[in-house]
């Protein structure tokens, strides 16, 4: 019988985690007790674990695992259980504690007890912890320093593969999802002036904002932030462990780290916000290195672009010379720009092109004619509107400004916009925020705004017709487009230019304008600029019978104006030129509009205003 109970099996629970690691516990008939209390046979210092939680015991040749009632429940191999009787390699899970349930027989040598570390800091519930110097805070010999320096090793050596923000953000994600396997998690991060955020969700199915207070707070103090909350999940209440971590360029935050986790998935503690601090400190720099290197890829396209853009501005004059090189220079620059020149001068064709070699070349490019847009539609036109803001509007539609967001805002004609609406359009300007009609919400956009005009906008401040401070908002660079009487040299350049695109066009080869053809229009006065030749070029090619145009095929397209009369008003001839356009056309607006370069809108308003 002594010999039997010599070798009758005993029961043993080793810690697997916790600061308990390594520590056995021989099971008896008295129950060993697992809890948050003082009084308990095992202390797990976790907010998530009861004061009693739950009872192991010795019954007979069994052991039996009993829940007391815990808040969060007890796991036996991840499933959560009320009682049952344990068998030898379960694991039992209480709060962010391990244990696994083994049987020893009684000639054994026991084990020597692992010691017990540095203690790591566990929070009661509303309580939080801030970490601001990792090489102090992270004491040396701490059981998970060598492992975690390993893991740091091994995901800085993922992020310096990265060769794109997709790229670093997977490897990042992935180092936290191995180390944490958190609820939620949110990446902040500036890029190019804007603030992006990149959120990850266990449940795919789950969308829930980041925690702007805590979040604010990082980067504002630039430290760690551990905190845990009891919150209400349905008819459960959990504890809900939050931990936060600044991304820092020297001493500036570029952004945030934010995980969150829940109960009974186990809760964080002072070891997870150092690593977490650390992690944030070791990706840092490679945010920045690849904006860096977008930035070298942008400049590097801007300048392979510059010689295979710019040639659409036909001619070598010295006037067009002098365009090229301003257009350059607007365009490495992020000011807002003030196109000047005539009707058909080419002043949306500079605003393209600067918008193409910029940096925001791959943002889009919103073209706005300020003149078409009625007054009373221009708010929910520029701004957009929420569904349901007035009547009509069945669901939310996005505005002019919104749909500029990363690009260029191209605000055409602004010297006809209303002075109600240029101090609607300041305020968005000035600040880059705005709120759709309707809306409560303020929104921020990231733009550039070019504008052009035909009109002398410092002319018609002291009038009362334009706002002094918007004038001084918009033109931040001014470009001026030479109107064609004074390239007149250019001429020739063009006419070809037009040929070339018409022959490829309409299948119409050879086409060829005579020396006396090229001296006609070399002596007109061209109050449309570019856009009139170009149209009389066409117009002249669809009279022209013979594949050489002479001139009397461009005295027909040409408005006759003798050479020693006084140019008329630009309005004048603004409005026999439409009218020929609408006669040219049989009075068809679509057809006139597209010969005459502008959009049908447009036309209509010029009908109105000029009583055609």
């Amino acid at each position: 019988m002594n010999n039997v109970e010599k070798d009758a099996p005993t029961f043993v629970l080793t810690a697997k985690s916790g600061l308990t690691r390594g520590v056995s516990w021989d099971l008896a008939e008295h129950p060993l007790t697992i809890g948050r209390g003082d009084t308990c046979d095992i202390v797990v210092a976790d907010p998530v674990v009861s004061r009693r939680h739950c009872e192991v015991t010795l019954v007979g040749q069994h052991v039996q695992l009993r829940d007391l009632g815990s808040s969060n429940s007890t796991l036996v191999n991840g499933e959560a259980i009320a009682e049952c009787l344990l068998v030898p390699g379960d694991v039992l899970s209480v709060g962010n504690a391990t244990f696994v349930f083994a049987e020893k027989h009684a000639d054994s040598t026991p084990k020597p007890k692992a010691a017990v570390g540095h203690p790591t800091k566990t929070l009661s519930i509303g309580e939080a912890l801030f970490l601001s110097k990792i090489d102090e805070d992270m004491a040396e010999g701490r059981r998970k320093t060598v492992a975690d320096l390993a893991s740091l090793f091994r995901t800085s050596r993922d992020f310096s593969r990265a060769s794109s923000l997709q790229n670093l953000e997977s490897a990042l994600w992935s180092a936290i999802r191995e180390r944490y396997e958190p609820n939620r998690a949110w990446l902040i991060i500036e890029r190019w002036g804007r603030q992006e955020t990149i959120s990850y969700n266990a449940d795919p199915h789950e969308t829930v904002n980041p925690p702007e207070k805590v979040l604010n707070l990082v980067r504002k103090d630039r430290r760690g932030v551990l905190s845990a909350e009891q919150v209400q999940v349905g008819a459960a209440k959990v504890v809900e462990s939050t931990l936060s971590a600044p991304i820092l360029i020297g001493n500036r935050a570029i952004g945030a780290l934010c995980l969150v986790q829940t109960t009974p998935r186990g809760a964080y503690d002072e070891e997870d916000l150092e690593y977490l601090v650390a992690l944030a400190y070791t990706v840092a720099p490679y945010f920045r290195a690849i904006e860096q290197q977008e930035v070298l890829e942008r400049e590097n396209f801007r300048l392979r672009s510059a010689e295979q853009n710019l040639p659409a501005f036909v001619g070598n004059s010295k006037p067009m010379r002098r365009l090229r090189q301003r257009i350059l220079a607007a365009a490495q620059a992020n000011q807002p720009v003030l196109i000047t020149g005539e009707t058909g001068a080419g002043k949306e064709l500079v605003a393209e092109r600067i918008h193409e070699l910029s940096d925001r070349n791959r943002g889009p490019f919103i073209v706005v004619n300020c003149a078409a847009i009625p007054r009373e539609l221009f708010e929910s036109e520029f701004f957009g509107y929420e569904k349901g803001a007035f009547t009509g509007a069945a669901k939310r539609k996005l505005g002019f400004i919104e749909q500029s967001h990363g690009g260029t805002l191209f605000l055409d004609e602004i010297g006809d916009l209303g002075l109600d609406n240029q101090g609607r359009i300041l305020r968005a300007i000035e600040t880059g925020r705005f709120r759709r009609v309707g809306g409560t919400e303020e929104i921020d956009i990231d733009l550039r705004v070019v504008s052009a005009t035909n009109r002398d906008l410092e002319a018609r401040i002291p009038e009362g017709l334009f706002r002094t401070d918007l004038y001084h908002r918009l033109n931040g660079i001014a470009l001026r487009v030479p109107p064609l009487r004074e390239r007149k040299s250019d001429i020739p350049t063009l006419v070809e230019y037009f040929l070339r695109g018409i022959a490829s066009q309409e299948g119409k080869k050879n086409l060829a304008l005579t020396k006396d053809a090229l001296k006609t229009l070399a002596h007109h006065k061209w109050p449309g600029n570019v856009r009139e030749l170009k149209r009389c070029i066409e117009a002249a090619t669809a009279f022209a019978t013979e594949s050489t145009i002479g001139p009397a095929e461009v005295m027909a397209c040409l408005t006759s104006e003798p050479l020693d009369r006084a140019p008329r008003p630009l309005e004048e001839i603004e409005k026999e030129h439409i009218r020929r356009a609408l006669d040219y056309c049989g009075g068809r607006v679509d057809d006139a509009a597209e010969l005459l370069g502008i959009a049908r809108s447009t036309l209509y308003y010029k009908k109105s205003q000029y009583g055609l």
